[in-house]
């Protein structure tokens, strides 16, 4: 269109309207929006006084001041007639609509023509794949049009259409760009979820100042500001809030209250009418923050040195207190450190991370800490002269290893004494309990007083030397406990057996209460006895003619086993009771001199209880008797013990005995891995155990044992199916195997090939005889006795003489050697501590030849075995015997048990 063209379509539209005032009232009854209704008032001004027969001058300046004002408006606009083609459209229609393409838009162009234009271009987001569909919907919207409508454009943007009908049926329409507009109401959805669950203070203040919302975490924040939800804020929070909103502006700052620093984000929502205020606590980084501000400044006044070393390895600061230090260094600042300080300083200022180093300079030694500042691009070291500490620490080491080596010298003359003082008591004993075995035989009333005397006296002795002995491995820390699994009531009964002559003597009645299926525990069987030993051995001392009572039971911890041992004595006063526990201690200096004693066995029972995991108590009353009462675990735990093993399976040192029979242990329960583990190796056999089955079936191929004994529930594999694998492989079918289970099965067990089929819970002794039928070994009726000591060796051949055993002897170990060459004996009782050749050298030489390594050993020795001892001896003997005095029995029972079939046939 011309220029005239459009004046004429002005001049129409103006002339149809009959004044302003009437068009506005029009515009407002149609719903136009005042932006709409002021650009109007704008064009209807402008066309005033046009029309087609104005000067062709006038007209023309009057149409370029109408089009610059069109141009100048920031919304875009558009005129079509009632043919629907354009009629005008201003630049910022085009520049909005068609960006890049404003030339492409001339008047005359129908609408439908300049929506599929802009459609070609691509510019119009929500047609994107349906651009027919959209096309359709436009149209009848454009010829219909309700209201306003938004666009989305390909470019991100956002365009308001706002189009209504002339009076002769035209179309005008104003376009607006609110794209910011979508970003803020985008940004106020977001803001508005405003999460409770958000660990940070979030809060929202209207723009009159008053808290309108405010979730969870902020409540300490208000607490501090004494504010509450609808209340108005403090005058700087308002100022915040009125200049934010004001600016639209987002401001970061600090709040300190209730002793915490917060930062906050206030963020204006000018259209909401309100701000969000996002916090965070700060209180730790400020006070990190802080204490780096003082530790930057370095003080000169510090008494200690204080450096700044830069990146590139410069001295540029130093105090007078390092003056000595950098002196050694043969530095001054604005020198370079050496290579070593360089290094440090670099890796410190790239991993941001503080070193701690000592360094040795002037014959001073420092400890230094370098702490990197990667920001400022240096490191301070700080300093503490530590030289006399140094000096202290080297003379607590001389100290400490003077100790040890007076320790060793200790517990070596301790082990000395043991053995020079045992040797001659044991002989005492020993033959004392000959003489009364003989005084009996004899009838000789006139001298069995006196031997008993001797023997009580000799057996009185030891129990103290053993006491002394046990406190002072107590007080070195040497004190070793040997684990094992025991039967309870046996233990208690073997105890009463040997209490009961004491009770007897002051005519006193000892009472057992021991249920008989109370079980078994693991534990140190002679320190348990030792302790219960005790107790009973001071009632009996301390009442007469009166009842002493053991009382054993499982408490409401079915895992804790409570030993109670109550009297009807003297008893004790509340004061005697707080002391009993004390070493050389006695309620009194009369209970000495009237009852003996050196006041160290229940010092010792203490010991003993609270190391192998339990406590002992005293309840006593004047005049009336007293209780003292052990607790202890059903399972206890050596203190010095590593009982972690691997998820897989664990062994009991395979090589440790070659000769002993294997056991394969297959349990997914480790504690039956422990408590059958112990009996067996107590028993001579040697254990592995697997958790897994397919692990003991590799376990088998690889080590062969002897027995297997087999849990049938199990994860991954159970019993039956290994137990079929095994009997499967004939390498394997052979080897028996014992299923131990609480599967009422015996049947099926039997049927696919196990050797026996013992239920759980487990006896012990049933499963060691089944062990004994298909693992034994042919017992021996010649003993081979290897001891120093005349007066013992003669005894104890005495003693086997008389049960029928043929008997060889030996002074020494290399005196037993050559005895061995002549002839090799079944078994061996061997002392440990002998001239020329000890014990642990005969072993060692015993198992140089293969022909001799699967005779039995028994070691019968009065020297007490640190750890290192029983590891020497470890797989090379069948069992340890102390020579207390009681050992000939003990002798008897073990080789009865070695070689039973042996002792029977040579009887």
């Amino acid at each position: 269109m011309t220029r005239s063209e459009i004046l004429q379509v002005l001049a129409d539209l103006t002339a149809r309207m009959q004044d302003a005032d009437e068009l506005i009232t029009r515009l407002q009854a149609a719903g136009f929006s005042e932006d709409e209704i002021a650009l109007t008032q704008q064009l209807t001004t402008q066309c005033s006084g046009l029309s087609p027969s104005s000067e062709n001058g006038a007209a023309e300046q009057t149409l370029a001041r109408l089009v610059d004002a069109i141009n100048t408006i920031p919304e875009g606009f558009a005129l079509y007639d009632a043919d629907d083609r354009l009629v005008l459209a201003n630049q910022t229609y085009r520049q909005m609509l068609y960006p890049g393409h404003e030339d492409v838009i001339k008047p005359g162009m129908k609408f439908e023509q300049v929506v599929r234009k802009a459609l070609s271009l691509g510019v119009i987001q929500d047609a994107a794949g349906r651009e027919e569909e959209w096309l359709t919907k436009r149209l009848k919207r454009h010829f219909n049009p309700e209201g306003t409508q938004m666009q989305s454009r390909a470019s991100g943007g956002w365009i308001k259409i706002s189009e209504r009908k002339t009076s002769d049926n035209g179309i005008v329409a104003i376009y607006s760009d609110v794209s910011d507009l979508k970003k803020v109401e985008a940004r106020n959805a977001e803001l508005a979820q405003i999460p409770e669950e958000n660990p940070n203070p979030v809060m929202c203040i209207s723009n009159d100042g008053v808290l309108i919302y405010a979730n969870r975490s902020s409540d300490p924040l208000l607490d501090a500001l004494d504010l509450k939800f609808g209340q108005r804020v403090g005058p700087d929070w308002l100022k915040r809030v009125e200049t934010g909103l004001r600016q639209n502006e987002r401001q970061d700052f600090e709040c300190q209250a209730g002793g915490m620093v917060y930062a906050l984000l206030l963020w204006p929502l000018p259209d909401a009418k309100h701000v969000n205020l996002y916090g965070r606590d700060v209180t730790q980084l400020k006070q990190a923050e802080n204490r780096m501000r003082e530790l930057s400044r370095i003080p000169e006044e510090n008494p200690n040195p204080v450096m700044r070393i830069s990146a590139d390895g410069k001295l540029i600061y130093a105090n007078r207190a390092s003056a000595a230090l950098i002196s050694a260094l043969q530095l001054k600042v604005g020198d370079r450190v050496g290579t070593g300080w360089r290094r440090r300083v670099a890796k410190g200022l790239q991993e941001d991370q503080r070193q701690d180093f000592e360094y040795e300079a002037g014959g001073l030694i420092y400890a230094l800490l370098l702490w990197p500042v990667p920001d400022g691009g240096y490191a301070n070291i700080y300093g503490r002269d530590i030289t006399t500490q140094k000096q202290v620490e080297s003379e607590l080491r001389v100290a400490r290893d003077i100790a040890e080596t007076a320790n060793k010298t200790k517990s070596t003359f301790l082990a000395n004494m043991s053995h020079e003082l045992r040797t001659p008591l044991n002989a005492i004993i020993g033959y004392s309990e000959l003489m009364l075995e003989d005084a009996i035989d004899q009838n000789d009333e006139a001298n069995l007083s006196d031997l008993t005397k001797i023997q009580s006296a000799g057996k009185h002795l030891l129990a103290l030397i053993n006491d002394v002995l046990d406190l002072s491995k107590i007080e070195a820390g040497k004190m070793e406990f040997n684990l094992e699994s025991f039967d309870i009531c046996q233990m208690v009964m073997d105890v009463s057996t040997t209490v009961q002559p004491l009770a007897e003597k002051n005519a006193n009645a000892l009472e057992i209460s021991c249920p008989e299926d109370i079980g078994e525990m693991v534990c140190d069987l002679t320190k348990v006895r030792q302790a219960l030993l005790n107790l009973l051995s001071n009632a009996c001392k301390f009442t007469e003619d009166a009842r002493i009572t053991l009382t054993v039971q499982r408490t409401d911890d079915p895992d804790l086993i409570e030993f109670a041992v109550t009297d009807q004595g003297i008893g004790m006063t509340p004061e005697q009771v707080e002391k009993v526990f004390e070493a050389f201690t006695q309620a009194d200096s009369s209970t000495t001199r009237n009852y003996g004693g050196t006041g160290l066995g229940l010092s010792i029972t203490k010991v003993f209880c609270e190391q192998l995991g339990g406590d002992i108590g005293c309840t006593s009353t004047l005049g009336e008797g007293s209780t003292f009462t052990i607790r202890l675990p059903g399972v206890c735990r050596d203190p010095a013990a590593n009982l972690l093993h691997g998820p897989g399976y664990t062994e009991g040192d395979p090589n440790s005995d070659p000769t002993a029979p294997l056991i394969l242990l297959v349990d997914d329960d480790p504690t039956v891995h422990d408590l059958l583990g112990r009996r067996l190796r107590r028993e001579g056999y040697r254990v592995l155990a697997s958790t897994r089955g397919e692990d003991a079936l590799e376990l088998a191929r690889k080590t062969r044992p002897d027995a297997i004994t087999l849990d049938v529930f199990m994860p991954e594999i159970d019993g039956w199916a290994v137990l079929s694998k095994l009997k499967d492989d004939p390498e394997l079918a052979e080897i028996p195997v014992i299923m131990l289970t609480f599967a009422d099965d015996r049947s099926r067990g039997l049927s696919l090939g196990a050797s026996e089929y013992l239920g759980k819970p487990i006896d012990t002794v049933e499963l060691l005889n089944a062990l004994k039928q298909h693992c034994s070994a042919q017992p021996s009726t010649r003993v081979l006795v290897v001891e120093d000591e005349a007066a013992t060796r003669e005894m104890i051949c005495r003693v086997l003489g008389k049960e029928g055993w043929q008997i060889d002897q030996a002074i020494n170990g290399l005196d037993a050697l050559n005895q061995m060459s002549k002839s090799t004996p079944d078994v061996i009782l061997l002392d440990l501590m002998m001239p020329e050749m000890d014990g642990f050298e005969f072993l060692a030489g015993m198992r140089k030849n293969p022909d001799w390594g699967e005779i039995p050993v028994i070691v019968v020795t009065a020297k007490t075995l640190s750890n290192e001892d029983r590891a020497r001896l470890n797989g090379s003997v069948q069992t340890l015997i102390s020579k207390d005095g009681d050992e000939v029995e003990t002798i008897l029972s073990q080789l009865n048990a070695i070689l039973p079939n042996a002792r029977t046939g040579n009887r």
